[in-house]
């Protein structure tokens, strides 16, 4: 984000006497949970994953007069009607900016167990951190002609994401394996 687009999210105009921060920060805190601040004066947004299920907007700010509010509880009302508006400005930039378009049915229908004859699979659970690494890995190596084993790609998560044999094992990668494989997402080609 630009320093514009930071002013324009936080209402606010960017002059020659700003003081304090104005800039865009991405923290990784494990594998696959970021945290995104955005910094104006003393106020910045952050977004992040909660509870791996919920996108989180929070606006946290040290010095009520960069947005002309008061301090106490007798104003609090006003402070929240103020930040909800920033929440809201950036949200609203961010899907202008990335031209986010999910499509939350196939996300939907993609969670949800499914029965392939007489077998019943479990659905995928995008956020699960074993998914991740697995989608990750097939990915990135997508350029494998002749496809992969299960112990290739085992071996391949173990070694790019530096985890011991005992935190993932064979068995488990072949039961998340099963996942996109019901979903129509992957498929056998002979033993591969």
């Amino acid at each position: 984000m630009t320093a514009n687009k930071i002013a324009e999210v936080f209402g606010q105009r960017v002059t020659k006497r700003l003081k304090g921060k104005l800039n865009t920060v991405v923290e990784q805190v494990e594998h696959g949970h970021h945290i995104f601040r955005a910094y104006y004066r003393n106020a910045f947004i952050k977004q992040y994953e909660k509870f791996s299920t919920y996108l989180r907007n929070e606006v946290c700010s040290n010095n009520q007069a960069d947005f002309g509010l008061k301090k106490g509880l007798d104003h609090l009302a006003a402070v929240r009607e103020k930040l909800l508006a920033v929440t809201g400005r950036f949200s609203a930039l961010q899907a202008q900016r990335m031209n986010v378009h999910a499509d939350f049915p196939l996300l939907e229908r993609l969670a949800l167990p499914i029965a392939v004859g007489t077998a019943k699979y479990p659905g995928i659970k995008i956020h699960d951190t074993r998914m991740i690494r697995l989608m990750e890995v097939l990915l990135h190596g997508g350029t494998v002609v002749s496809g992969w084993t299960a112990r290739q790609i085992h071996e391949a998560i173990l070694t790019g994401f530096r985890i011991d044999a005992d935190r993932c094992g064979l068995n488990q990668l072949r039961y998340d394996l099963r996942k996109p494989k019901a979903h129509e997402l992957l498929a056998r080609d002979g033993k591969r």
